[in-house]
């Protein structure tokens, strides 16, 4: 079984992207896992209000940003 990987790690991969908005997808391929491996880091990330949903694509996936800090 993968690692779960933490919210930090995720805020982290997301700053280095340099793109004002991201999907999981983006993450995932950044830090080279699978999107199902950072599910309750993610969810961390976006209950402590460190990533916002900005707006979902047309196939339903959903864009994030950083927030403001």
């Amino acid at each position: 079984m993968a690692e779960e990987v933490t919210a930090d790690r995720l805020v982290e991969a997301a700053e280095k992207l340099g793109e004002s908005e991201f999907t999981r997808d983006d993450l995932a391929e950044s830090i080279g896992i699978k999107k199902r491996d950072f599910r309750s880091g993610f969810r961390e990330a976006r209950q402590s209000g460190r990533f916002e949903k900005t707006r979902e694509t047309e196939d339903g996936s959903g864009v994030f940003k950083l927030a403001s800090k």
